[in-house]
């Protein structure tokens, strides 16, 4: 189930940046940017994934990984990145170093959607990344958490 998952959000993925080759909609063309922005900063965090030595990411790692990500701003980019992020994941116990890193750019972009006020994220975070990534166990709980704190966001 977790491979036809990750296969499903890789497909996706790869679909919305095909298609935007195919129309010149300004809806298709700015999710073909987040998708083609989240991919890039995924292949930069991967030397990152391969050097990591532990099982969690330092904190020298979390900066890394940080700096990384700072530049993905947009709702879009931070949704597509978490879920590409999931996806490369291999969930096997000897790859666990590899995943660590992943696994926590994941959720930096989980939380920073969580972080954006209004209706837009709120449907992104609850409908869109909640069923695939948090459906149960430890995240769903905290997909909870940080509904019920984005929520009591003021708009800006």
């Amino acid at each position: 189930m977790q491979a036809a998952s990750r296969g499903i959000l890789i497909v996706s993925s790869i679909f919305a940046s095909l298609v935007s080759f195919a129309a010149p909609s300004t809806y298709v063309a700015t999710r073909a940017a987040a998708v083609k922005q989240a991919t890039l900063v995924l292949a930069e965090l991967e030397p990152i994934a391969r050097e990591n030595p532990s099982h969690y990411p330092d904190k020298s790692t979390q900066q890394k990984i940080g700096q990384l990500m700072a530049g993905l701003k947009d709702l879009h980019a931070l949704s597509v990145f978490a879920k590409l992020a999931a996806a490369v994941q291999s969930g096997l116990a000897e790859h666990q170093s590899y995943d660590s890193v992943f696994e926590h750019a994941e959720w930096l972009a989980i939380e920073r959607v969580a972080s954006i006020p209004g209706e837009e994220a709120r449907f992104e975070l609850e409908n869109v990344l909640k069923p695939t990534l948090g459906a149960d166990g430890h995240p769903a709980e905290l997909f909870s958490e940080l509904l019920a704190k984005q929520r009591a966001l003021k708009p800006r």
